[in-house]
Order: C-alpha cells, then sequence, then structure tokens
C-alpha cells in the first residue's frame, strides 16, 4: 500500500508526461481534501483517431488515501489478524516508515 510518505512528501506536485506518434498522457497530482492523508490524481489521455484526424481525449480522477502505521496495526488487530512480515520497496528492503510502499504479511490465527 502506499505510504503517507508517498501522500504527503512525493505525490503533490508530481507531473509525470509521456507522448508517443499517435497518443499523449499527462498525469498531475495534488494533496487530496477528501480524507485525512490523501491524494487526486488528475489524468489526461488522448489517442489519434484516424477517422476524425484528430485526438480523442479521456479525462480520469483517481483518489488515494494512506493510513498511518498505527492506523493499520490497528485495524488489522481489530479484523483479527495480526503482521508475520513488514517490508517495503517490494520486498527489496526491511520495513521503515519513510518509502514509497508498505506490504503486510498478515495471518488470522484459526479459532477453534
Amino acid at each position: 500500500m502506499i505510504t503517507p510518505h508517498q501522500v504527503q512528501d512525493v505525490y503533490p506536485g508530481y507531473m509525470y508526461n509521456y507522448r508517443s506518434e499517435d497518443a499523449a498522457f499527462m498525469w498531475t497530482s495534488y494533496k487530496g481534501d477528501f480524507a485525512p492523508i490523501s491524494v487526486e490524481h488528475e489524468l489526461n489521455f488522448f489517442q489519434y483517431n484516424e477517422d476524425k484526424d484528430a485526438y480523442d481525449a479521456y479525462n480520469e480522477i483517481h483518489r488515494e488515501r494512506a493510513y498511518t502505521y498505527d492506523e493499520i496495526d490497528q485495524l488489522l488487530t481489530k479484523a483479527g489478524y495480526r503482521s508475520e512480515l513488514e517490508f517495503t520497496d517490494f520486498g527489496d528492503k526491511p520495513f521503515t516508515e519513510i518509502t514509497k510502499r508498505w506490504f503486510f504479511v498478515t495471518n488470522k490465527p484459526i479459532e477453534r
């Protein structure tokens, strides 16, 4: 999952643009106001339409939010899970707060 660091420090003001011969893509991110620790991504796609000899435009808004480590731990506990393993960067690094993604391997004990 994305982390508070990703949402608060990396994404706001983030821009990515791509262009090929028949398509273009623009991605801009803004601080979200719909939830705590949130971000909005505005995505604009342009695809060349040969029949019109023009570009078709497609727009999307993606909303994401992050949770603090303590919130995740509390939610897992409340749901009956416990974290068995925590790591970052797709398993390449040990767990840390300042990273873009967290991964949790959890276990829900079987009740007998």
